[in-house]
């Protein structure tokens, strides 16, 4: 049959190096082929030190191969002269490791089989083609960033992990909009600041203190949400109980922002590892939380087994004639110090709108409410903050309502009035305007509250107001002062 090694032309003028499908070759980095390499095969590059590219990346490589990178091979990848992409895959079977010290993309598939391929800060090794394997373990992943394109729906792996541990991260993205590469990084030596998360009941103030994640978009979701799985077993202050550990991130891209659990459908899983004095180490932990849509720093919490000091029975919000009315109720309570409604129009940015003190102790059940006399027009959402005596809070999910403020909607009362008067339906900024029965203006002002209190001196007798709401719409009633 044909002879499985190639052809290589010798002479001074130009030739052309090409390595067929199923072919191993080894080659010296400073092989020289003009027109080029055309790497259909397996080539294995073999030299020291800094390895720019056969030749010092005068000899362009192409094709659908892999580049081996094994103990016979250049310790060091500097990706700057590759060219644009280098569509070959990259293949790591290093025991000593491989060290890349610039940027490279990659066309082709990236297979570490042994040894640790160290990316240096600031660096990327970016993964081009969506639909290309990525594989790795324990014994040879990435120590750095690893940057993958992604298509709207996919899973995709990252194995990640510092210079002593392997913490590989899993993305799954479901119907995306916007984000065209996700990358992920694993620090062990991170300064992790504590958590102070109480949310539905969980309460997470400390992480397994094995490092941190970082994923990060090129462009932040429009649409779309991702699931993300992640796994470590270089941790010395676990617990015996996996439920525990919860995923946890940062509320926004950076460090200094707080640490949030979200809660959506989290799962965590231990397996080996010892107990030694209720402290578990060194098992092997995959937690995962779903239908993601903002990126940052991660974690993984460990709950706090103990019972929160109230235990929330119901939570709702129902439109009423005066406005929404919020009410909840308590199975117990212990330590209980006070309730605060929050609002908001968006779901993401909450203001509070009133506080409600607690029972402090109770066994038995109790009713709580309050209303809000100014809903917006649209989407109203509310969520219940507790607060304990120790200053400790625990947040509700939202619940939403829809407050269509039709024209019929704004009313007053009382109707006679003597000091003051109550509106619903009407929104903060609205213009509220007082006449006497001569047309005179006894009053002008922007609504900051549902009350307005009627001047001092104002007589007894029947009066216009005039309300012109924020949309332009403006309604007239008629009002009787009667002291």
């Amino acid at each position: 049959g044909s002879p499985r090694y190639p052809l290589v032309a010798t002479g001074n003028t130009a030739a052309l190096l090409e390595i067929g499908n199923g072919v191993n070759l080894k080659l010296p980095q400073n092989f020289t082929s003009p027109l080029g390499v055309v790497n259909n095969g397996t080539v294995e590059v073999e030299g020291t030190g800094i390895f720019y590219g056969f030749n010092n990346g005068t000899t362009p490589i192409s094709g659908a191969g892999n580049l081996l990178f094994g103990n016979n091979s250049p310790s060091s990848i500097d990706g700057y002269y590759f060219g644009s992409v280098l569509n070959n895959g990259l293949v790591i079977n290093k025991t000593d490791g491989v060290i890349l010290s610039r940027t490279l993309d990659i066309g082709g598939s990236l297979t570490l089989n042994n040894g640790i391929l160290k990316v240096d800060d600031y660096v990327k090794l970016n993964i081009t083609n969506p639909a290309a394997a990525v594989t790795g373990s324990a014994n040879s992943y990435v120590n750095g960033t690893l940057n993958r394109k992604v298509n709207s729906n996919g899973t995709y792996n990252f194995p990640v992990g510092s210079a002593t541990a392997y913490a590989p991260a899993n993305i799954t993205v479901n119907n995306i909009v916007g984000t065209q590469y996700i990358n992920s990084s694993f620090n062990s030596t991170a300064n992790i600041t504590l958590p102070s998360i109480s949310t539905n009941g969980t309460v997470i103030n400390k992480t397994l203190d094995n490092g941190t994640w970082t994923i990060s978009p090129d462009v932040a979701l429009t649409g779309g949400t991702y699931d993300v799985s992640l796994q470590t077993s270089n941790y010395s202050n676990g617990v015996a109980d996996a439920e525990l550990y919860k995923i946890i991130k940062r509320a926004g891209p950076y460090y200094f922002y707080p640490w949030e659990f979200l809660g959506n459908t989290p799962t965590a899983t231990q397996t080996g590892g010892t107990l030694t004095d209720g402290i578990f180490a060194n098992g092997l932990i995959n937690a995962s939380i779903k239908a993601l849509t903002g990126f940052s720093e991660f974690a993984i919490g460990i709950a706090d087994p103990t019972v929160m000091p109230v235990t929330l029975v119901s939570f709702k919000a129902d439109k009423v004639s005066t406005g929404v009315k919020l009410t909840w109720l308590t199975a117990s309570e212990k330590n209980s110090a006070y309730f605060e409604i929050e609002k908001s129009t968006d779901g993401q940015l909450f203001t509070t709108l009133g506080r409600v003190n607690a029972a402090g102790n109770s066994s038995e059940s109790k009713y709580y409410s309050l209303t809000d006399f100014i809903p917006a027009n649209g989407a109203n959402y509310y969520r219940l903050k507790q607060v304990d005596l120790d200053g400790k809070t625990d947040l509700s999910d939202p619940v939403s309502i829809n407050f269509d403020l039709e024209k019929n909607e704004i009313s007053i009362y009382p109707n006679p009035a003597s000091s003051q008067i109550n509106f619903t339906g009407v929104q903060k900024g609205a213009v509220v305007s007082l006449f006497d029965i001569q047309g005179k203006e006894i009053l002008s002002q922007k609504i900051i509250d549902p009350t307005l209190q009627l001047p001092s001196a104002i007589k007894n007798g029947l009066y216009m107001m005039i309300i012109k709401t924020n949309d332009g719409f403006t309604k007239h009633l008629k009002v009787l002062v009667s002291k």
